[in-house]
């Protein structure tokens, strides 16, 4: 899916993962890994993006 066809939420989402991504050094210790909010984020985002038809 490209990020242009996300809607509003999707991207908000997206957006707030990827910045948590960045900050949060938990979520690289090891690969492939993610902390607790990094999941939690990844689930909001995905659950957002998914077609609803």
């Amino acid at each position: 899916m490209l990020l242009s066809a996300l809607n509003a939420r999707a991207q908000d989402r997206y957006d707030t993962y990827v910045e948590h991504l960045k900050t949060c050094p938990n979520c690289w210790k090891a690969p492939h890994t993610r902390c607790p909010d990094g999941q939690a984020l990844c689930r909001a985002y995905l659950a957002a993006a998914k077609p609803t038809s």
